[in-house]
């Protein structure tokens, strides 16, 4: 995380790069955890922003396994690009809260770094999750 080229961090890389695209005027932002928590509404606002009819084919996210046999099942018979792959999302496994999974320094380097982009797109309010305790709100 902390690591630089070219003098940036990998953090302030993103943040720049996330930032250059949002400034585009025809540039909508989509966010992962919009589509994977409302898919359906997130489609209908895409279709909105692009004036289409979204074409839903249920259901709009894969289904976990029901038991590890048709997680095994599933793996052998069917192709799936890894790049749809969820960490954990198909083991049953919680994802770790971003928040909580930083340390008081990795909050503090990341604010620096990218503190601004995070308050305008919404992920916190303001610089106070830097120094609160993880689990805490913001």
């Amino acid at each position: 995380m902390r690591q630089r080229v070219n003098g940036r961090s990998r953090v302030k890389a993103w943040a720049d790069h996330v930032e250059a695209w949002m400034a585009q005027p025809d540039v909508h932002l989509l966010k992962f955890e919009d589509l994977i928590h409302n898919p359906q509404h997130t489609l209908e606002h895409l279709g909105d922003l692009l004036n289409l009819e979204p074409q839903y084919v249920e259901p709009l996210l894969p289904q976990s396994p029901k038991n590890i046999w048709q997680g095994r099942w599933a793996r052998l018979t069917q192709w799936r690009p890894e790049s749809t792959a969820i960490i954990g999302y198909y083991k049953g496994q919680k994802t770790q809260k971003w928040k909580e999974a930083f340390t008081e320094n990795d909050r503090a380097f990341f604010h620096e770094e990218a503190g601004d982009l995070l308050i305008k797109l919404g992920y916190v309010d303001s610089d106070a999750w830097v120094s609160r305790s993880p689990g805490s709100k913001s």
